[in-house]
């Protein structure tokens, strides 16, 4: 999809490995009856990967940003209505607030409003936008992030690599994330078909055999 290919071109740019796995294990899209629904998580572990092998990047500055945003979770989100291929009827920033309801472990988290995001955080977003305008047109223009906190009495509220679960109520329609995420563990390989799975895998979906 889109956002997916304008996530990965930021990556791209950043020098980082996975970012593709990443994405597609955070990215949820619905089209029905011609609405579209969108919603990205971005885990800590994407900013992570996106700045790894940035060279251009030097490390004390790479670990300021990742310092920073380590202290939210951030939802891309996005509702609209595609007629005939085209994008129309964006929702405003105002209304998608309204209609997004962010839990983790059954706990609904509240976003955070602007002036209580660090400013290196809301400039790191900003420049984001029009990386994903440029790489995804239309659909990049309609996207807002909403941020929330990650740590809650000193404790980081999710981990992406932890165990837990996340879903985010969007429009009347449910999103769910189990976690930790396949793409932030090693792969499993059932080694009677040799078939490799995502390291979330228990079991050959196919056989019911335990991958190592």
């Amino acid at each position: 999809m889109a956002i997916s290919l304008a996530l990965c071109f930021l990556a791209a740019r950043a020098g980082g490995a996975e970012i593709e796995d990443i994405v597609r294990d955070t990215q949820r899209m619905v089209v029905k009856d011609g609405e579209v629904s969108m919603v990205g998580w971005i885990p800590q572990q994407f900013w992570a990967e996106s700045f790894r092998d940035n060279q251009a990047l030097p490390g004390d500055i790479r670990g300021q940003i990742l310092q920073v945003m380590g202290n939210y979770t951030v939802l891309a989100v996005l509702r609209g209505r595609v007629v005939a291929s085209q994008l129309l009827d964006l929702q405003t920033r105002a209304d998608l607030l309204k209609n997004t309801h962010f839990r983790v472990d059954g706990k609904e988290l509240t976003a955070l409003k602007e002036e209580e995001i660090q400013p290196e955080a809301n400039v790191l977003l900003t420049q984001l936008k029009p990386v994903l305008m440029q790489a995804a047109g239309e659909v990049g223009g309609g996207l807002e992030f909403l941020v929330y906190s990650a740590i809650a009495d000193g404790k980081p509220v999710i981990d992406a690599a932890m165990a837990g679960k996340l879903d985010v109520a969007f429009y009347g329609r449910n999103f769910v994330w189990h976690l930790p995420l396949g793409s932030l563990l090693p792969p499993r390989i059932d080694n009677k078909s040799g078939e490799t799975f995502p390291g979330n895998y228990h079991f050959n979906p196919y056989t019911g055999e335990k991958p190592q």
